[in-house]
C-alpha cells in the first residue's frame, strides 16, 4: 500500500548524510559516529533483544541505550540520551522519540525521565524477553518539548 503523505524524511537521506560528532551539553562526554568495525557495536546490533524501531513517514524514532557496568552511576546514559535527543529532535528533524522498557527495569526508567522523556503509560505484556512477557512503560519526547 502506497502512504499518500509525504515522509518526513525521504528514503536514503539519513544514509547520505554524515554521522554527527556530538558534544554533551557539559562537553565531558563526546558521542562520535559509530565505528562499524567495532566488534561490540557487530554484537550489539546482531542481539535481538536490542529493540530498534524507525518510521520516516511519520518521524518518529526509538531510543535504545545501554552502559557497561565499568560506566555507570555517573549519568552516562541520561547525558548521552539528552545530547542525542536534541540532535534529532533540533537539527535531524524527527518529531517523536519513544523509549519502551520494561516496568521492571527502574534504572532504564530514571535515565529516560533524567533525559526529559515523559512516561505515557504502560503497554501490558508488549515485549518478549528472555524470562517471558513484560509490561513495558512508554516514555516519549516530541518535538517543542522543553
Amino acid at each position: 500500500m502506497t502512504s499518500a503523505m509525504a515522509p518526513t524524511y525521504p528514503a536514503g537521506a539519513l544514509s547520505r548524510a554524515a554521522q554527527p560528532f556530538l558534544p554533551s551539553h557539559d562537553s565531558e562526554l563526546p558521542l562520535r559516529p559509530w565505528e562499524v568495525t567495532a566488534p561490540r557495536l557487530q554484537r550489539a546490533f546482531r542481539d535481538r533483544t536490542i529493540q530498534r524501531r524507525m518510521n520516516l513517514v511519520h518521524g518518529l524514532a526509538e531510543c535504545a541505550y545501554w552502559v557497561l557496568p565499568n560506566a555507570r552511576g555517573v549519568d552516562v546514559a541520561p547525558r548521552g540520551v539528552a545530547t542525542v535527543t536534541a540532535w534529532a529532535l533540533d537539527e535531524a528533524g524527527f518529531r517523536r522519540l519513544e523509549v519502551a522498557h520494561s516496568v521492571s527495569n527502574e534504572a532504564s526508567c530514571r535515565v529516560a525521565i533524567k533525559s526529559g522523556f515523559v512516561l505515557e503509560g504502560t503497554l501490558r505484556s508488549a515485549r518478549l524477553q528472555r524470562d517471558g512477557r513484560h509490561d513495558t512503560h512508554l516514555h516519549a519526547r516530541v518535538r517543542g518539548d522543553a
